[in-house]
C-alpha cells in the first residue's frame, strides 16, 4: 500500500545547497563577462536540483499521507518564489519607467506579463530573442528558467498522484514515476539535440529542450535509496567525478551548445553527486559544504532573480568595466541577502500549528475522496491550469504579432504619446548642417526626446508590418507573396522596390519621390534577404541560404511581371560577414561585386532602370544607447570597413555594368546619415534610425525630396 512507501529522508542536505552556490556564481559571473564561457550552464544545475528536490517533497507527502494535496503543492510552490520574485519584477519596472523611454519600458512589461502567465520563455521564442547574443536584453528575461520549470510542475504532480492511484504499492509506484522520467528524458533529448542544431535561439528557450534536466534529477530521488548501499569507494569516485563536471564544464563548454549537448556534463555532473554524493563524509561531500557556498546556495534564488536586471539596468547607462561589474555583483549580494532575509524566509515559515481539535476536522475532511475521486480531480485540476498555461504560450507563439508589440500594449492602455507630425522635407544642405549639429549636441532636443517615446516598432515604415506590410521571412516557395503599392494603378510608369528589410524601410522615401510624379510603387523585401546574388548566412542556420536563393527569384520575377520602369534595390549593410564561402574582406568585396554584377544582369530589360539604393550604417539601436540620462553622443556611430567595402563593390558593379548596356546606377547614400566618420542618431527633428539599421518611417519620408533630385539627376524618372 502507499502507506509503505519509503520516503525520501527528511534531512537537508547541506550539498544541494553547495551546488546551488556554485550554480548561481557560474551563471552570474557568465552575465557579468568575467570569463566564463559557460556558465548559463548553471540554469540547468538548478533544473536537475529542482527535479530532485520536487519529486523528494511529492514522494514524502505519499509517504505520510497516502496521497497528494494538489492546493498544498501549489501553495508551496507560489510561497517559495512569487514574493521575491514579484518584489524584483517591481523594482525593476520602477527602474525602467524612470530610466528608459517608454519603447524599452513597455517592452518590460510585456515580459513582467508574460512571466506572471508563466510562458516567458514562449514570449522570448515569440519575440525571436537570443538569450547568448541579445544586444537588448529584457531585465526579465532570465525568468524564462522558472517558467519552464512551473509548466514542468503544473503536470509532475499529477504523475506521482496517478502512480499512487495505480500503482498502489510501494515498488509499482516508484517503478511508475521511475518509468515517466526516464520517457521523459528520453524524448527530451531527441527533441533537444534536434533542435539544437536547426533552432538554436528557440532551443534555448524551449521547455520540451529542457524537460530532461528536470526528469534526470526526478529519477535521481527515485533511484536515490537503491544507491545508499553501494560500496564507498565507488560513492566516493563518482561523486568525486560529478563535482569535476560540475566546475570543469562552465569553464570550457562554450553556452552555445546549450541545452544539447553542452549540458550534459554539468546535469550528468549534478546527477552523479545527487546518487552518490549526499550525507557522506568523503571530500566531495565536504568540498561542496563548505560554509561561503552554503551561503550562496541558501541566497541563490534571490541571487538569481536580481543579477540580471542590475546588470542590464545598469550597462543601459554605463559601459561594462570591471569596476562597475564589481559594483553589481555588490548590489546583487546586498539586495539578496536582504530579500533572503526579510521575504524568502518569512514565507516559507510553516503556517501556525492548527488546534487539535481543527487538525481531526480537516483530516476527516480530507478522508472523505477516495483515492481514485482524489485522482479525478487531480486529473482535472492539473489539466485545466495546462491548458490554461498553453493558450497563454500558445498566444505568444502563433499569435498575432501585435500580441509582442509594446506599441500595441501602450495604445491599449491608452499610455502611448502620439508621434509628432511629420516635418517639411529638408534639402541636401539643410540635411548636412542638421547632421553636423546633431554630431555635436550634448543633449536630446525636446522634439527629439518626445519622438524616442514614440519610437515603437510601429514606427518603422508601414512596409515592414509583419502582419499587413510586405516583409517576410524568406521561404523555398514560388508563390509571390503580400506586396505593398502606393500611386495610380493605372500609372503608365511603375517603380519596384525589393531587396531585405532595409528595402521596405525606404518605401516612404520612394513612394514620395515618385507618386507626386505620376508613378505606380510596388514593394516586396525578405528578411536578412539580400538582392546580390551571393549565398550568405546573416542567421547562421543552414538552410537560410537556399530559402533566400528561392525569395531572391521571387522578387526578380516581380519586376519582371511589373515590367518595371525602375527597380530599387537595398539590403542590409552589415551583410558581408556572413558570406557562406568565408571569404574575408577584399575576397568579400570581390564576391560581393561580382554577385551585383550578377543581379544587374539578370534583371536588366530595355527601358528599365536599375538603382542601387544603400540602407543607413548600421550603428547602436536607440534602445542601446538611449536613456533618459544620457546624451546623444553615446549614440554615435561610424561606419564600418564592411560598410565601405560593400559600398565599393555595388558602386564598381553598377559602373562595369552600365559599360555593358545595363542603365545601372550607385546613389551614394553616406552623407545623407554622416559627416565626416561621425553618423549621429537624428537629423534635425527626426530621428534616422529606428533600430540598429533600420531607417525610422519620419527620416525615410523625410529623405523623399533629396531621393527625388538624386534620381532626377540620374535621369531615370521621366515625368507624367
Amino acid at each position: 500500500m502507499t502507506s509503505r512507501l519509503t520516503a525520501p529522508p527528511h534531512k537537508h542536505h547541506a550539498e544541494i545547497d553547495g551546488i546551488r552556490g556554485l550554480a548561481v556564481s557560474f551563471v552570474v559571473l557568465f552575465h557579468l563577462g568575467a570569463g566564463v564561457r559557460g556558465g548559463a550552464v548553471g540554469v540547468d544545475v538548478f533544473f536537475t536540483i529542482s527535479g530532485f528536490v520536487i519529486t523528494a517533497a511529492l514522494l514524502r507527502e505519499v509517504a505520510s499521507t497516502g496521497r497528494v494535496s494538489l492546493p498544498g503543492f501549489a501553495a508551496r510552490r507560489i510561497r517559495r518564489l512569487l514574493p521575491a520574485a514579484a518584489v524584483v519584477t517591481a523594482a525593476t519596472l520602477v527602474a525602467t519607467g524612470t530610466l528608459w523611454f517608454q519603447p524599452r519600458f513597455f517592452q518590460t512589461i510585456l515580459d513582467a506579463f508574460a512571466a506572471a502567465t508563466l510562458v516567458e520563455n514562449w514570449h522570448l521564442i515569440g519575440a525571436g530573442a537570443s538569450y547568448l547574443h541579445d544586444p537588448t536584453p529584457s531585465p526579465l528575461q532570465h525568468l524564462w528558467s522558472l517558467a519552464v520549470e512551473e509548466q514542468f510542475y503544473l503536470a509532475w504532480p499529477l504523475v506521482v498522484v496517478l502512480a499512487v492511484v495505480v500503482g498502489r504499492s510501494r515498488r509499482r509506484i516508484l517503478l511508475l514515476v521511475a518509468g515517466v522520467a526516464i520517457l521523459t528524458t528520453a524524448v527530451s533529448i531527441v527533441v533537444a539535440a534536434s533542435l539544437t542544431v536547426s533552432s538554436p535561439n528557440a532551443s534555448y528557450f524551449n521547455t520540451t529542450t529542457r524537460l530532461w534536466e528536470i526528469a534526470l534529477g526526478c529519477l535521481c530521488c527515485v533511484a536515490s535509496n537503491r544507491l545508499r548501499h553501494l560500496p564507498a569507494t565507488i560513492r566516493t569516485w563518482a561523486s568525486s567525478a560529478g563535482v569535476v563536471l560540475l566546475v570543469v564544464t562552465p569553464l570550457v563548454v562554450p553556452s552555445d551548445s546549450l541545452p544539447w549537448p553542452g549540458a550534459a556534463p554539468a546535469v550528468v555532473g549534478t546527477a552523479l553527486v545527487l546518487l552518490c554524493g549526499l550525507g557522506g563524509s568523503a571530500l566531495p561531500s565536504r568540498a561542496l559544504q563548505f560554509a561561503p557556498l552554503r551561503w550562496l546556495g541558501l541566497r541563490s534564488y534571490s541571487l538569481y532573480l536580481w543579477h540580471f536586471p542590475l546588470i542590464v539596468v545598469a550597462t543601459s547607462a554605463i559601459d561594462m568595466t570591471p569596476a562597475l561589474a564589481l559594483a553589481i555583483a555588490a548590489a546583487t549580494l546586498f539586495l539578496s541577502a536582504l530579500t533572503y532575509r526579510y521575504i524568502e524566509v518569512p514565507f516559507q515559515r510553516p503556517r501556525r500549528a492548527l488546534s487539535p481539535d481543527r487538525t481531526r476536522k480537516r483530516k476527516r475532511t480530507r478522508t472523505r475522496l477516495s483515492p481514485r475521486a482524489t485522482a479525478i480531480a487531480a486529473v482535472a485540476a492539473s489539466t485545466s491550469a495546462v491548458l490554461i498555461v498553453g493558450c497563454f504560450a500558445v498566444a505568444q507563439v502563433r499569435g498575432p504579432g501585435k500580441l509582442g508589440d509594446p506599441a500595441f500594449a501602450a495604445s491599449t492602455l491608452g499610455l502611448i504619446d502620439p508621434a509628432p507630425p511629420p516635418s517639411t522635407p529638408p534639402t541636401l544642405d539643410e540635411l548636412r548642417r542638421q547632421l553636423s549639429k546633431a554630431s555635436a549636441a550634448r543633449s536630446w532636443p525636446a522634439e527629439i526626446r518626445s519622438q524616442l517615446d514614440s519610437a515603437f516598432t510601429s514606427r518603422l515604415p508601414p512596409a515592414m508590418d509583419n502582419d499587413s506590410g510586405c516583409r517576410h521571412n524568406p521561404v523555398e516557395s514560388t508563390q509571390i507573396p503580400r506586396t505593398c503599392s502606393w500611386g495610380d494603378p493605372k500609372a503608365s510608369r511603375r517603380a519596384v522596390v525589393i531587396g531585405d528589410s532595409s528595402a521596405a524601410a525606404w518605401t516612404p522615401a520612394v513612394a514620395g519621390a515618385l507618386v507626386p510624379l505620376g508613378w505606380r510603387v510596388d514593394a516586396l523585401s525578405f528578411s536578412g534577404c539580400s538582392f546580390v546574388s551571393v549565398s550568405a548566412t546573416p542567421t547562421g542556420q543552414p538552410w537560410f541560404a537556399k530559402a533566400c536563393r528561392a525569395s531572391r527569384d521571387i522578387m526578380f520575377r516581380l519586376a519582371r511581371q511589373l515590367s518595371a520602369d525602375l527597380v530599387l534595390l537595398s539590403d542590409s549593410t552589415n551583410l558581408l560577414p556572413f558570406l557562406e564561402s568565408g571569404a574575408q574582406r577584399d575576397a568579400a568585396e570581390r564576391e560581393w561585386r561580382d554577385g551585383t554584377t550578377e543581379t544587374l544582369r539578370a534583371l536588366d530589360a530595355p527601358d528599365r532602370a536599375l538603382v542601387l539604393l544603400p540602407a543607413p550604417p548600421k550603428g547602436p539601436s536607440p534602445a542601446i544607447c538611449t536613456t533618459r540620462l544620457s546624451a546623444p553622443s553615446a549614440c554615435l556611430a561610424s561606419p564600418p570597413s564592411n560598410y565601405h567595402l560593400k559600398r565599393d563593390a555595388e558602386s564598381k558593379a553598377a559602373a562595369a555594368a552600365r559599360k555593358t548596356g545595363v542603365d545601372a546606377h550607385y546613389i551614394d547614400t553616406l552623407p545623407w546619415f554622416c559627416t565626416g566618420t561621425r553618423c549621429p542618431l537624428f537629423a534635425g527633428t527626426n530621428l534616422i534610425r529606428a533600430d540598429a539599421s533600420h531607417l525610422s518611417e519620419r527620416m525615410s519620408r523625410a529623405l523623399s525630396d533629396i531621393l527625388r533630385e538624386a534620381l532626377d539627376r540620374l535621369d531615370v524618372v521621366p515625368r507624367r
